[in-house]
């Protein structure tokens, strides 16, 4: 997408990548003056190889009868940069209250030149879970994780295109309310001064946290004293009941 800032009598047709697009004005110029500047804005595309980049613009109309002046072209450098990406895996879609399951983050450069500087994940905890802890995170800075609030993982270190960071590896047990089934939704944001594409910066995954079984069995005798040659018996009542 472009974005123009333009003179309000100007009238324009949307311009498009990798296509000519057309300014019109109904005004007349007068000899000595100059239209208001035209200015196109947009964002490198993050998967450019490093080139020579080269914008041409012409003018025509007016009853101009010189054109050897009509035709003005800029060149800019573009430069390979890196696009990270972020991506959760859940080691189980769902968890049993009370048990422990782990959501592991990995961050990859998905474009086609090495990030440098700070690399950072905001990591977004949800509520419905319990004792969370970052068991494993290789040449990772990280907070201290809390259920139901976020905290941050960051590095220094360059990436190269097309690799990946070790995982961040959150561990934690299901905590839902009595009585239901809850989302636990995880989501990771990564950032970085020099990626140019915010778009696949952010991911989610979520846990569906369950009530588990508490089976119990009740064993009576009747009567409580048996006599050898008489009538006996023995009841088993088999309840269940949710986790709190």
């Amino acid at each position: 997408a472009w974005v123009l800032n333009l003179d309000a009598e100007l009238e324009l047709r949307r311009p498009q990548r990798g296509r000519n697009s057309h300014v019109y004005s109904p005004d007349a110029l007068t000899g000595g003056s100059a239209y208001p500047s035209l200015v196109v804005s947009g964002t490198v595309n993050p998967s450019i190889s490093a080139s020579s980049v080269s914008e041409t613009s012409t003018v025509s109309g007016g009853g101009d009868t010189n054109s050897a002046n009509n035709s003005a072209t800029a060149l800019a450098t573009a430069v390979a940069g890196p696009d990270l990406t972020v991506a959760l895996t859940a080691a189980a879609g769902s968890v049993t209250n009370g048990t422990s399951s782990t959501v592991s983050i990995a961050v990859s450069n998905a474009g086609v030149g090495s990030s440098s500087g700070t690399t950072s994940v905001s990591i977004s905890l949800p509520s419905t879970i319990s004792s969370p802890s970052v068991a494993s995170h290789i040449g990772w800075t990280c907070g201290t994780p809390t259920a139901g609030s976020s905290f941050t993982c960051s590095r220094s270190d360059s990436l190269a295109a097309g690799a990946s960071y070790p995982a961040i590896t959150i561990s934690f047990t299901g905590s839902a309310s009595s009585g239901s089934s809850q989302d636990a939704p995880f989501i990771a944001t990564v950032s970085n001064a020099g990626d140019p594409n915010s778009d696949n910066d952010s991911a989610g995954t979520n846990v569906v946290v369950v009530n588990g079984a508490n089976l119990s069995i009740v064993l009576s005798n009747s009567p409580t004293v048996w006599v050898a040659g008489n009538a006996a018996s023995s009841a088993a009542i088999i309840s269940r009941s949710t986790i709190d």
